[in-house]
């Protein structure tokens, strides 16, 4: 028997003789905050061995002591509950860090969902976790005092765990709460680590460019492109487009014929890439065809203004008029 199972077989006994209407003695209250403290200290052995549902059954059982008062009661049964899955998520074991990622991000998606005034009533699959002392922002403050996005790309950074982090760190874009550290380590990531972790990290930053503010996202784009010439390739060019879509159509802002839009993000350089007089030593043929491609859907396939159209079309006409290549929007 772990030391969960015998705290839950003590809970269970004195439980019935719990008088629910009066504040809990001394000793209940030396039990329930020990049973708050061993689970966020759990030894490797013990995470690999604890299944949620024990925790869980401590979790009401405190509930049901702590009845007497509401507000209470739902906090210790919250931060029980919280604390397990952050002891998951800092586990060795991969399949109980993907389970701990998994229940945070299902705790936020309710606490995204409760703000918005989403009816649950209504929903099939209303969440098993209910966190009511908690809001998106109070949910922030904890993330930030476990350095969750060190756990994320940190020595024991997994493609599998960098996969499930988006909405963690969308979380905090919402609340400008992500510096810059954070951007240049996701690149370097993306450069020094194997091609799996470049794929989840190019994932996470385009996800993230709907809610960047405009100041973060010219950074991230000027760190992107600072790679020498001769290594945009077909790879690095997907993902550039990838990021300039999203940030394009994450502006906030109403554009007509009269806007002077500045922030083209990679349009200008894969128009670059097209001309004659580009010279660069990929050996990827097919280039050229692809930056054709991408200006056609970052024109007409984001929030860009009807006079940055026009002015394009202008470009390949004059290229046209100089006998240059065809490079052309149809």
């Amino acid at each position: 028997m772990n030391i969960l199972d015998s705290l839950l077989s003590v809970f269970s006994i004195i439980e019935p003789y719990v008088d629910y209407t009066t504040k809990f003695n001394q000793e209940i209250d030396i039990l329930i905050n020990n049973s708050y403290n061993r689970i966020l200290n759990l030894s490797e052995n013990e995470v690999k061995e604890i299944n949620k549902s024990t925790v869980q059954s401590i979790a009401y059982t405190v509930r049901i002591i702590l009845s007497y008062d509401t507000k209470l009661m739902n906090k210790y049964y919250e931060e029980i509950m919280l604390n397990y899955h952050w002891r998951c998520l800092t586990s060795k074991i991969l399949e109980k860090r993907i389970k701990g990622i998994t229940s945070l991000n299902n705790i936020l998606d309710y606490l995204e969902k409760k703000e918005r005034g989403y009816d649950f009533s209504s929903d099939e699959n209303e969440p098993e976790e209910k966190f009511v002392n908690f809001n998106q922002k109070s949910f922030l403050l904890y993330f930030k005092a476990k350095n969750i996005l060190e756990e994320f790309l940190g020595e024991k950074i997994h493609e599998e765990i960098l996969k499930r982090s988006s909405p963690i760190f969308k979380l905090f874009t919402r609340f400008n709460a992500l510096n810059k550290n954070y951007f240049d380590q996701l690149l370097k990531i993306r450069i020094e680590l194997h091609e799996s972790f470049a794929k989840q990290v190019e994932i996470v930053i385009c996800d993230l460019c709907s809610f960047l503010n405009e100041e973060d996202k010219l950074y991230l784009y000027s760190q992107i492109i600072g790679l020498n010439e001769e290594k945009y390739d077909l790879k690095f060019l997907i993902f550039l487009k990838n990021f300039s879509l999203n940030s394009l159509n994450g502006l906030n802002q109403s554009l007509n014929n009269t806007d002077k839009q500045t922030n083209l993000y990679g349009i200008p350089l894969f128009w670059k890439v097209m001309q004659d007089d580009f010279k660069t030593i990929t050996k990827d043929t097919n280039y050229i065809e692809t930056c054709m491609k991408f200006v056609f859907e970052l024109l007409f396939e984001s929030h860009v203004s009807f006079s940055v159209i026009e002015e394009y079309i202008k470009l390949c006409i004059e290229n046209l008029k100089n006998v240059n290549t065809v490079n052309y929007l149809e």
